[in-house]
């Protein structure tokens, strides 16, 4: 990313949702202070059933336009791809509509990049919100603990979709639907994935039913794209049976994130509960492939 000298980049803050009204309003009023009108812009890529955004809206008394993209029932992935493609700016941000980014959220991303000028994507951590049920705080230990701060800064193993962002030229050319995690989240594949002190805040917004079907929809989506033949695909799918085991064994070995509680019974009857929805759903990726219809929740 270069920049003419003294001109800062634009950016564009793309937020992903399905059905949290609640949760996008918070988090669009957490993100719209941070961003120039004149420059930067917020893309909401709404995946609801009949539209959380009607249509775009304006900036007025200095606030960036919102301009929305709804695809119903649309995969995560898919939605991040064509929100990239109708983004403008220098820097792409990320987030989701179950988050709450910090108040200088933008600002430390954005120095992130000016600071690592061959980082392609940079990524920040994320806090367990004060007021999470004991499935909010489960759903944070299954899928957030692993970016829970304090991040160590400059290099690091992966980075979360929730709280990430990405220069221009590494989305000049967006990767394949179901392939940005694999292509751009994980130092294996992204030698240049950097972590920053960026932080948004989980707030949940899930149902138990949303919950355990995103889980499902997650683990099949993850075994579906798996390049395996057909007997070992078998194999790992019998395995299946013994994974909630592991997982658990590997979560509670885990350092407790910083600001979760103590856990509770409740808490971890969800974790369990949640770790056998991911089973379930990666046994019937090896199986049967990906879902025939496409669903982000």
């Amino acid at each position: 990313m270069v920049q003419p000298e003294g001109t800062p980049p634009s950016r564009s803050v793309i937020v992903v949702t399905a059905e949290l009204p609640g949760e996008l309003r918070r988090c669009l009023a957490a993100i719209v202070p941070q961003l120039d009108a004149a420059s930067d812009e917020i893309i909401v890529a709404d995946g609801s059933s009949l539209g959380l955004v009607r249509e775009g809206t304006a900036g007025t008394h200095g606030e960036p336009a919102i301009r929305v993209l709804h695809r119903p029932h649309t995969s995560l992935e898919v939605m991040r791809d064509a929100a990239v493609r109708l983004s403008t700016g220098d820097i792409v941000l990320f987030t989701e509509a179950h988050m709450e980014p910090a108040p200088d959220w933008v600002d430390r991303l954005t120095a992130a990049h000016l600071a690592a000028p061959h980082a392609a994507v940079i990524g920040g951590s994320i806090a367990p919100g004060p007021r999470l049920t004991s499935r909010g705080r489960a759903l944070f230990t299954c899928e957030y603990a692993m970016v829970s701060a304090p991040l160590p800064d400059g290099g690091i193993a992966a980075v979360s979709a929730a709280n990430v962002s990405y220069k221009r030229t590494s989305v000049a050319a967006p990767p394949a639907p179901y392939q940005w995690d694999a292509m751009l989240h994980h130092r294996h594949a992204q030698p240049t994935l950097r972590a920053c002190d960026a932080r948004v805040q989980f707030v949940d917004g899930y149902t138990n039913r949303s919950a355990l079907a995103m889980r499902f929809a997650y683990g099949r989506a993850f075994a579906a794209r798996r390049p395996f033949t057909w007997p070992r695909r078998a194999l790992y799918a019998a395995g299946c049976a013994c994974l909630p085991v592991l997982a658990l064994m590997r979560a509670r070995r885990r350092p407790r994130p910083q600001g979760m509680p103590r856990t509770t019974v409740g808490e971890l009857v969800w974790v369990v509960a949640l770790l056998v929805a991911w089973a379930a759903g990666e046994a019937v990726g090896y199986v049967a492939g990906p879902a025939g219809r496409e669903q982000m929740w």
